[in-house]
């Protein structure tokens, strides 16, 4: 995971195949050839992949060593298609709120303060919305719940999208996109987890979560380190204008890609079953073989 989180960040920096500029550290130089970031990438697919087929060496029959991670899992249906709508809501949930301070920041010239006086209404929205659920999840779907979260998403993202292309935004506005998508947040994130995990024996579920967290929090662990260097104090006032207007065009872009990904999440919902399978009462010991 570190030589992936290097690659992906360091790229920009290094170049992303050959070397653009030299890389020292450990006391070497790496100064021609392939690019550090190159290298750290392939290495990091090469470990991932010796990872992967150690963990279903290990979980076949007759192992002594106990795996890292349940891999038979995957082969539910449910739990597969779960996890791979949980990647790409991860995807279109987390992309976009980095970008966000340094828009308030640099494009509208907000303090800190106010930048994160903003952003809270997306956690108030996120807090009354995730209690609301769990009363709502006994009469209705919660398959139902989490596309309406998404949808709420993508809707709330588009209209931020649209805010930000002028950069003169108007607070209310600002203020009303933040509390719906954090209403969406807290449908979709409240539910998604006992979505993927509703069709599993209780007695699989610790080893699910494990093997499902990475694709939740895979993503937004590294989006500190790839905006870490937005911040330049422009020369000129013409300078300046033309920065504010790139910030506030990317933002703009972000905010429509992250709701497209989250549109497509709405449609990988339509892989998982809409209705919770019923699970016994008394759970019965585990036998190893998975039921579908």
């Amino acid at each position: 995971m570190a030589a992936l989180a290097f690659g992906r960040v360091e790229g920009r920096t290094y170049g992303w195949v050959t070397s653009i500029r030299p890389f020292d550290g450990l006391g070497l130089s790496w100064d021609g050839g392939l690019s550090p970031a190159f290298v750290a990438l392939a290495v990091a697919a090469l470990l991932l992949a010796w990872f992967v087929r150690r963990q279903v060496r290990l979980n076949r029959a007759g192992s002594d060593v106990e795996p890292l991670m349940n891999t038979r899992l995957y082969s539910i249906s449910s739990f597969r298609n779960g996890n791979i709508a949980t990647l790409v809501i991860g995807l279109g949930e987390f992309g976009i709120i980095a970008v966000l301070p340094l828009w308030l920041q640099f494009t509208l010239g907000c303090s800190a303060l106010q930048a994160g006086a903003a952003l809270l209404p997306l956690a108030v929205g996120s807090f009354f919305a995730s209690g609301m659920s769990f009363g709502l999840a006994q009469k209705v779907s919660v398959v139902v719940l989490v596309r309406t979260g998404l949808a709420l998403e993508a809707v709330a993202l588009a209209a931020l999208g649209v805010v930000a292309a002028t950069t003169s935004a108007p607070w209310w506005a600002i203020i009303l996109t933040m509390f719906a998508y954090g209403i969406g947040v807290g449908f979709a994130t409240a539910q998604v987890t006992n979505v993927v995990l509703a069709a599993l024996h209780p007695h699989r579920r610790a080893h699910a979560r494990r093997a499902s967290r990475p694709l939740r929090r895979g993503d937004h662990r590294q989006r500190g380190g790839r905006h870490r260097t937005a911040r330049r104090e422009p020369a000129t006032e013409s300078v300046a204008h033309a920065f504010r207007e790139a910030m506030a065009s990317g933002v703009a872009l972000s905010a429509c890609l992250a709701a497209g990904l989250l549109a497509l999440g709405v449609l990988a919902t339509l892989l998982i079953p809409s209705e919770r399978p019923a699970i016994p009462r008394e759970a019965e010991p585990e036998t190893g073989q998975l039921t579908r």
